[in-house]
């Protein structure tokens, strides 16, 4: 029987043994990622089956609706095995009514046949761990192995190392911010405070390279959990991105995951250039749903569509 569970209600240790052994599990379900993006998110729970779904709800003008919050690419349905469209509509179909405008993002597992939602496809680019670095090389296009000829040729003019939360995010909020209109100041510490909670939690790491002055040319955090990685935040500057930094800073990466089983996710783009980027390490297109749907009062859906 599928429960909606207030946020008090929710036993976070479970959920976390829940979404770690699911096959759907990604680390934006983990209870401390939805703490911080989501304060106060709920639940739909199936606790006999052991299948759950948060629930990202907000309220404006008095009005209540789920949302995906920034920096969460996927949530959805997870249960302890592969799952058909059935119980992923079974939990859509619990969704209280009280929520009037629902806009979500499913993960790459779940699959919907129930109509009464607004579906768009949404992609995200995966590679698997290969067995070693030269395996993993020999998948990367010929444009890539340029890339990665220019920036080693270029490193040594920079220092590889790390450097704070609020430096990265002071980074991408300078170089790519502008472009992304709909972060607000209250983004950016939602942001410095994530990635320090991963941190804290041996969850992710942050790489960088500074130039000669010191300053911050390149970085990226990339969050880690069980057998994820994700490419959660990267920035540059326009020599970074002119030395190929970031390609070095990928190329890092995915050879420190050889060997292992972890998936290295880039996080998608529709920039057809940022998607051709990451298309060259070898990745290929997996997609997902974006779900929307819009029960509001007639005067409000003609401002929110």
């Amino acid at each position: 029987m599928i429960r909606h569970f207030p946020h008090s209600a929710i036993n976070k240790q479970r959920w976390d043994q829940w979404i770690l052994r699911s096959p759907q599990h990604i680390p934006y379900a983990e209870s401390w990622y939805l703490d911080v993006v989501c304060p106060g998110w709920e639940a739909l729970i199936d606790e006999q089956q052991e299948v759950c779904m948060p629930l990202t709800a907000g309220k404006k003008y008095g009005i209540a609706y789920l949302f995906q919050p920034f920096f969460t690419q996927q949530l959805g349905v997870f249960a302890p095995q592969e799952i058909p469209a059935g119980p992923v509509d079974a939990m859509l179909q619990a969704i209280p009514k009280a929520y009037r405008y629902i806009d979500i993002q499913l993960n790459i597992h779940n699959q919907v046949s129930q109509p009464g939602f607004h579906q768009e496809k949404r992609v995200t680019y995966q590679l698997p761990s290969a067995a070693d670095a030269g395996a993993l090389r020999s998948g990367y296009h010929e444009n890539t192995r340029r890339k990665l000829k220019k920036f080693e040729q270029q490193a040594t003019k920079y220092e590889a190392g790390t450097c704070t939360p609020a430096e990265l995010v002071a980074l991408f909020r300078k170089e790519t911010g502008s472009r992304i209109p709909e972060l607000r100041p209250r983004h950016y510490r939602m942001l410095v405070q994530l990635i320090g909670t991963a941190l804290s939690l041996g969850k992710g790491f942050i790489s960088c390279f500074r130039n000669p002055e010191g300053d911050l040319s390149a970085g990226a955090f990339f969050l880690q959990s069980g057998n994820y990685c994700i490419n959660l935040l990267p920035a540059g500057t326009a020599a970074g991105r002119r030395d190929e930094l970031m390609t070095g800073l990928l190329d890092a990466q995915l050879s420190r995951l050889a060997g292992s089983r972890v998936v290295f996710d880039f996080e998608g783009s529709s920039i057809p250039s940022v998607a051709r980027f990451y298309r060259g390490f070898g990745s290929s297109e997996v997609f997902y749903l974006h779900l929307r749907q819009n029960h509001l009062p007639p005067l409000l859906k003609l401002f929110k569509k």
